[in-house]
Formats: C-alpha cells, structure tokens, sequence
C-alpha cells in the first residue's frame, strides 16, 4: 500500500515543448537559409558560365590567328623580315585594337616585332636573361607547351599578358611566337563581361604559383565560390561573387522569417520565464504546504501521516527483497510533570531536543515521528533485534545524558520488536508500544525487547491462502485471493485513525469487487448445473446485504474496529469454508 503526495512538474513538460517549437523554427531558418544559397549558387553557376563563354570566346578570338602564323613560319623559315611582315600585316588587319604586338623568338631570342613601330628596342634581346619572363620562356622550350603569362611589365615599356606558343623545324623546337594582349584593353574586356554578368570576378594563374591575373583580392573571401577553367593557354582559378544579390524578395523573404523567428522565440521565452517564475512561487508554496503534511511542526521530524506511508512502502519491500525491519517505540518518563512544573513551553523544548537526538542517532534509510504527545516511533531497515536494540540504547543514553536548558532528569522508556512475515504493520507497532509499556512498568529509563510469538496470536496476522480452499476453476481461485489480498489491506488500515477515510474507500472497493465475484461464480455454476445454486444465490445475496449493513454501522461508529474486522473476516471466509465448498467436487 502506498500513500503518496502529488508532483505538480508540468513546468518540465511546458520546456521540452517551447524547445520542440524553437528548434523546429530553428531547422526551418537553416532550410531557407540553404534554399536562398543554393539558389544563389544556382545563379552565380549561370553567370559564370556566361562569363567564362565571352571570356574564352575573346581570347580565342585575338589568339585563333596565331595556330596559321605558326603554321606559316613553320614552312617558309627562310622568309626575310619584310615577307613576314607582310603578311602579319594581312593576317592582323582589324585585330589590333587589343593585341599589343606579336613576336617571333628563334630559340630564347627576339628575332622581330608586329609592328615595328615602337618595338624597334626588343629586338634581339634574350628573354632567358629577362627577369620576369625567363622562367616562363624556359618552360615553354622545355615542356613545348602553350603558356599564358600576365600581367607583366613589358620591355618595350607597358604592361600586357603574354601568350607563347612553341615552334617546330622538322621536328625539332625552332622557338616560339608571342602574342602580346595590351593590359588595359585585357582588363577592360574582363570587367566588361563580369558587369555583364553583374559578378566581381578575381582570376589567378595556377601554373604560376596563383598569380593574380585580374580582380581585387581584398574583397573575397574563403566562403565564395570558385571555378577551374583549363584551356590551350593555361589553368586558372576563377572566383566570383554577386554585385547586386539576384534573389533580393528571397532575403527579404529571409528577413521577414528571422524577424518573425525572433518574435515567437521571445514570446516563448518571455512565457517560459513568467511561468518560471509562478511555478517558483507555487513550489515554494507546495515545498511549505509539504513540509507542513510530511513533518511534524513541533519538533521538525516525519509527521505520523508521511511515516506510516514511507512504512508501508518499506515493509512491501522489505517483504519482496527479504530484508529485515525493525521498529523502536519510546515514551519520554514523567513529561507530564515536565509540562506542570515548568510549563509547555519547556515541555516543547523537551520534545525538540530528544527529537534532535533520535534524528542524528538514525540512518538516511531510516525515520523518526512523533506518534502522538511525547511518544516517538522509530523505523530501522536492514537490521537484527540486538542490532535494533544497540540503537535504542544509544538513544536512551544520550536523552538520560542531555542537559536540558530548562529541566532536568529527562529519561526516555523504549520498547524494540522485528517485524514479521505477514504479521498486519498495526499489529507490530502494537507490539512495540507493549514493550515499552514493559519498560515502563519495570521502572522506566530503559529497552525492552519484545519476545512474543505472534503464531499464538492468529488474529494479529494477515490472513493467507489455504491450499484447502482451491477449487481448481481459475476464475474462482483468483478472485478468492484478491478479496482476501483487499480485506488485508483493509484490516491493516483499520489500526490508524488517521486513515478511516481512505479505509471507507477500499471498503467500497471490496463490495464492488465481492459483487462481481458472485455474479462470475453464479454463471460458472450454472454452466455446471450445480444443484444447489439457487440456495447459493440467497446466501451471496445476505453476504452482501450484511457487508453494506455493518460497513454503514462502521461508517457511523455503532461498532468498534476490532468487531468490524472480525465480521469481515467472517464475512468471507466462513463463506468459502462453509459455502463454498459444496460444489468443489462439482467442478
């Protein structure tokens, strides 16, 4: 049996749901979030592509005639300056608003200029010996490979980006052919084609140890996207970013949300925290109602109420896990004349102390109460009858040792006893307050053991089942054991005043329970066509006439406790023994 207090905890529920609410609209913000990138991205793929398409477009387009110059060089060699002019001439005719000038280099060397006119200076210098532009003409004679080289500043003054294309005599590298695009044309068209594709564009030459190309270097970071562009002429990182955002209803949308997500996230908050604080204040009421119900005000240990359900628990587990309990009764000696000669203000001091010494003499695991005036009861767990009575004594000597403020000679009578498989909880408590009664009588200040047997004395435990009242139908043998288990449970009550309410309750409980067994074995007899079970209906019928009679006479105080439990127990067990047995050999 188990009396409990109710936990009023909704407070934890109201948090886990304010924090279910948060984190969704916390994933819903990071899925817009990722929506607007990946829709971003989207974007920016198409324009770079864009890009990328008008870039190479122009840089084939300046650089296409170079693959037939080479051509020509490679099979008229022998032709002088003036033909190769000429024919530069011709092939560049209209191509020369972004080509700075186009160079032949025989080997390492500048060997001539297209055109002549401002180039005059570059002719016949060794490039190898050009810082610079060393390393990039050696790779191209060691490797026979196009490279592209920019920005750099040129020798024959200004700034250009260089491609070289190797050149072959019969099989054999003969040199290379430059192509020179002016630097500020080069540029213009990049940020040209970047506005186009309303991006800030920043290039770097990977073959070059990232060299920068083109862009501000300063307004990107690692977050923006970047592509690789490999081509005849080199590989180059290309990174971007949007000038203007080309999803501006889906920030705003984005904006709308965040305000909103903040919005609801303080209002939940602002909930959480004005609840916090009435459910703080309601604890703490609770926390005094409860100390209030659970301790005794006097003297600050468990109130009688809280003790004999914190007793019941522990004796339905002590009876399941076979540990041992042990209970300590105790009457201060002679408190009434502790009250008549120095008043009931030092009577109340009396009673605090000696309830200060029993709490510190005692085991978290166990409990102390005042059990009415200046009676205490002590419950012990997991210990022997001698360990009990050590404690006792313990207790009994530090009382008799104690010097009161405002009295003197206090002593205390204690009376030990052991629980006992299936003996009624009242019962034991009875024998506890009989030992010291023993103490008492045989000239106080001192512990008793009780030593009686309880197998002397049926009435005193519960009632079990008896292999003799098994019928054999399932049905019946059940019920039979859970009417018996229920008037246990009500006879244990009916030794605490205290709980006559909760005693009234369960009586209402058995009726219903008693009335529902009839009915189950009148149908089970009747399929067995029992002779007598007319007869038998009568009987159930008067048990059940007599049950409310002296339940209403109990209710009202016509008859005592102890003949109230003994008619329960009469009521149903004498019906199985004399009753119910007819019809065992029937079934």
């Amino acid at each position: 049996m188990k009396l409990k207090l109710p936990k009023f905890k909704p407070v934890r529920v109201i948090g886990i749901f304010i924090a279910i609410l948060i984190i969704m609209l916390t994933f819903l913000l990071i899925f817009q979030i990722t929506r607007i990138e990946e829709k971003n991205e989207l974007e920016m793929t198409r324009h770079y592509i864009d890009f990328q398409r008008k870039l190479n477009a122009y840089i084939v387009n300046n650089t296409s005639l170079i693959k037939g110059f080479i051509a020509y060089i490679e099979m008229n060699g022998d032709s002088d300056t003036e033909q190769i002019y000429i024919y530069l001439s011709h092939l560049m005719e209209d191509q020369m608003d972004d080509i700075k000038n186009i160079g032949i280099i025989k080997d390492t060397t500048i060997l001539l200029n297209y055109p002549i006119e401002g180039n005059e200076d570059s002719i016949g210098i060794d490039l190898s010996l050009v810082e610079g532009q060393a390393a990039q003409v050696a790779y191209v004679k060691d490797n026979l490979q196009t490279h592209f080289q920019g920005p750099v500043n040129l020798v024959q003054g200004g700034k250009g980006y260089i491609i070289r294309e190797p050149i072959f005599r019969e099989g054999h590298y003969w040199g290379m052919v430059s192509i020179v695009l002016i630097g500020e044309a080069f540029d213009a068209i990049i940020e040209e084609f970047s506005q186009e594709a309303d991006l800030y564009v920043l290039i770097n030459d990977i073959n070059n140890d990232n060299q920068l190309i083109y862009g501000d270097e300063s307004m990107f970071n690692k977050s923006n996207m970047s592509f690789i562009n490999s081509d005849f002429f080199g590989k180059w990182t290309i990174t971007i970013k949007h000038r203007t955002p080309e999803t501006k209803q889906d920030y705003v949308a984005l904006s709308s949300m965040i305000a909103l997500y903040l919005f609801i996230s303080y209002i939940l908050t602002k909930t959480l925290y004005n609840y916090l604080n009435k459910y703080q204040s309601t604890t703490e009421a609770n926390k005094v109602l409860s100390e209030q119900v659970t301790r005794d005000s006097l003297t600050g240990v468990s109130s009688r109420n809280y003790f004999i359900s914190k007793i019941f628990d522990n004796v339905s587990y002590a009876t399941h896990q076979q540990h041992s309990i042990a209970l300590v009764f105790c009457d201060i000696d002679y408190f009434k004349r502790v009250n008549d000669q120095y008043g009931h203000a030092v009577g109340d001091e009396v009673l605090y102390e000696v309830a200060k010494i029993f709490s510190s003499t005692i085991r978290k695991s166990d409990i102390v109460t005042r059990w009415g005036g200046e009676e205490f009861l002590i419950m012990l767990t997991r210990v022997s009858l001698d360990e009990a009575a050590v404690v006792a004594e313990k207790m009994r000597a530090q009382v008799e040792a104690k010097a009161f403020t405002n009295a003197q000679n206090i002593t205390a009578s204690f009376g030990v006893v052991m629980y006992r498989e299936d003996e009624f909880i009242g019962t034991c408590i009875k024998r506890a307050d009989q030992a010291m009664y023993k103490a008492k009588q045989q000239g106080r200040n001192q512990v008793v053991i009780d030593t009686t047997d309880t197998a002397e004395e049926p009435s005193m435990k519960k009632s079990t089942w008896q292999e003799k009242w098994t019928c054999g139908n399932p049905i019946i043998d059940t019920e039979h054991m859970e009417l018996l288990e229920t008037l246990n449970e009500i006879i244990e009550l009916s030794f605490f005043k205290e709980q006559r309410e909760l005693l009234l309750n369960q009586l209402y409980t058995y009726f219903i329970e008693m009335e529902k067994h009839f009915k189950d074995e009148e149908v089970i007899l009747t399929n067995i066509r029992w002779e007598n079970l007319y007869n038998h209906k009568k009987i159930h019928e008067a048990l059940l006439n007599e049950l409310l009679k002296f339940t209403e006479d109990y209710r009202g105080r016509e008859i005592s406790t102890e003949v109230f439990v003994q008619k329960l127990l009469d009521n149903i067990i004498s019906h199985i023994e004399v009753d119910d047995m007819k019809f065992f050999e029937w079934l």
